[in-house]
């Protein structure tokens, strides 16, 4: 294979948007003869790209003695049956499409049945392989945030340390531990704050962190009572952004500023709708829930197909001059067991994007059925229509000559065009 992702689920909430993976293994327990066997709901067949295809239900049970050598057989399946000469169509989501869901699973059970003489690594499934680390003997607690964890925010303590409370810490399922996220804009973080994050770590959790799906770094096993240290020490350093994995928390892809599939500076623009809905005061539960994903080509690096509000970049000609563009796509969402793709709607130029994801929180909030409808239903009750009529305000341009400045990229000093683009890895 040209590239295999796997993916690996622990609870029903799919955090790691097993759908949209080559693998995906959602844990799982299965009782068989009065005994409790630990395995997985295995999936196959997901990717995004250009043409974004969900998963399909391998078998609803592996036992985890079993999942190497079904990974195996999936793999060897995809080295057989797969695109050796088309570099685009060589991913195991086409091999899906073509055999059909049915069929891809004979093929599968088929091969695994030639494996069993094999000499795989042992394996078993636990429900925890770590053991609480020992922090620093040194590090001051705060008795007061230890018990408003699971409280949504802390008493006392400046405004900023309480959103953070709100926004970056989970209690973990462990009594007296919590998980905090490390918000990187644009899933960036310098040598410097690297070095300075590795001594926080040894002192707070065994030297441990991981790295999110959503751009972010991950601290596990972070005591209660030892939060407003922890936020005291990131703050100096630059790591003690709020609002992780809310409406604020933009994922993009490098974009045009660094590859040469890029057409649109997708980090530019994703600074630029952070800035607008700060100014803008966006705020509430109700909105801050929602992703906003943006791509700088149609490869769906961004993975703007599963944004509730998705965005990917492409160029057009406005007054008879070319300015980038980015397809704006509603809806989209991930799920154990599937993934709901947005649906397209229209073109936007990139300078009006801003204003636009403000105008369409307005709409939601305006003329949805109740506060419960959810993003998704809103989008699919309302149609397409109706949302391409209500931006089409933002889908126009001032003149050349009035605005130069709307026709280039978000970041740009000079005017937009399609050169320095070239072949990349991530078309498929």
């Amino acid at each position: 294979p040209r590239k295999f992702k796997i993916a690996f689920e622990g609870c029903p909430v799919d955090h790691a948007r097993t759908p949209i993976h080559d693998i995906g293994a959602v844990a799982a327990i299965q009782q068989e003869g009065g005994k409790t066997v630990l395995g997985f709901r295995v999936y196959a067949g997901g990717g995004l790209g250009a043409a974004p295809m969900t998963a399909i239900l391998l078998e609803p049970f592996t036992p985890a003695t079993d999942l190497l050598r079904t990974c195996e057989a999936v793999v060897r399946v995809h080295d057989r049956l797969g695109d050796r000469k088309n570099k685009a169509t060589a991913r195991i989501k086409f091999v899906v499409k073509r055999l059909g869901p049915d069929a891809f699973r004979h093929e599968v059970f088929a091969e695994r049945e030639k494996l069993p003489s094999y000499p795989y690594p042992e394996m078993s499934a636990t429900e925890t392989d770590e053991k609480p680390p020992v922090p620093a003997k040194d590090i001051p607690s705060s008795v007061s945030v230890s018990a408003t964890v699971h409280g949504g925010s802390a008493s006392g303590g400046n405004g900023m340390f309480k959103r953070w409370m709100f926004t970056n810490v989970l209690g973990q399922k462990q009594p007296g531990y919590s998980i905090v996220t490390i918000r990187l804009r644009l899933g960036d973080i310098s040598s410097e704050q690297m070095r300075s994050l590795a001594k926080i770590t040894r002192r707070y959790c065994g030297g441990r962190l991981r790295i999110s799906i959503e751009q972010n770094l991950l601290l596990c096993w972070i005591r209660h009572e030892h939060l407003a240290a922890l936020f005291g020490e990131l703050s100096p350093i630059g790591l003690a952004e709020t609002d992780a994995n809310t409406l604020y928390d933009v994922t993009s892809c490098p974009g045009a500023e660094t590859c040469q599939l890029g057409i649109a500076a997708s980090r530019g623009l994703a600074r630029a709708v952070e800035t607008q809905l700060k100014q803008a005061g966006i705020s509430g539960e109700d909105v801050e829930r929602l992703r906003i994903k943006i791509s700088g080509c149609p490869n769906s690096c961004g993975q703007h197909h599963i944004a509730d509000i998705g965005f990917f970049g492409g160029a057009r000609k406005v007054n008879d001059h070319l300015a980038p563009h980015f397809q704006l796509m509603l809806g989209g969402l991930t799920e154990e067991g599937k993934a709901l793709f947005g649906e397209p709607i229209l073109k936007l130029p990139a300078r009006r994007i801003p204003e636009a994801i403000v105008g369409i929180l307005q709409r939601y909030r305006q003329d949805r059925t109740s506060a419960q409808e959810p993003f998704r239903a809103f989008v699919t009750r309302a149609g397409v229509a109706y949302w391409k009529a209500a931006l089409s305000p933002f889908t126009t341009l001032p003149a050349y000559t009035d605005a130069p400045e709307a026709y280039r990229d978000w970041g740009a000093e000079t005017d937009f065009s399609l050169g320095g683009m070239g072949p990349g890895e991530c078309a498929a």
